[in-house]
């Protein structure tokens, strides 16, 4: 695929080299567990150049008051679809078989 579709902040490096497979989906998906569990953006800019340079550096992290109480679980599972190599990331298939989306639900977002 060459054309880069959807918003800045959802998109895979690749996206934005215009080079990318549906790896880039997973990390989409990276990216909104990512926001759905701290209310904020992952690659976080005023500026669209910002965004895109933490996008290519692959430049986040889980500090603050937000991820204290989410589990490591869920944040490995952010961390996985958030490989800047598509390879390293994994499948559709894998990833739903993660620890995080199989434990139980009342113990699986928070500690």
């Amino acid at each position: 695929m060459k054309e880069g579709v959807g918003t800045v902040y959802t998109m895979s490096p690749q996206v934005l080299e215009g080079d990318y497979n549906e790896s880039a989906d997973l990390w989409a998906i990276g990216v909104l567990a990512y926001m759905l569990l701290s209310s904020q953006m992952p690659f976080y800019g005023r500026k669209r150049r910002e965004i895109l340079e933490k996008i290519m550096k692959c430049e986040y992290d889980f500090v603050g008051r937000r991820w204290s109480a989410v589990s490591s679980q869920a944040k490995n599972f952010v961390s996985d679809l958030l490989q800047f190599e598509p390879e390293a990331r994994p499948s559709a298939h894998e990833a739903r078989q993660c620890l995080w989306l199989t434990m139980k639900m009342n113990s699986s977002v928070k500690k």
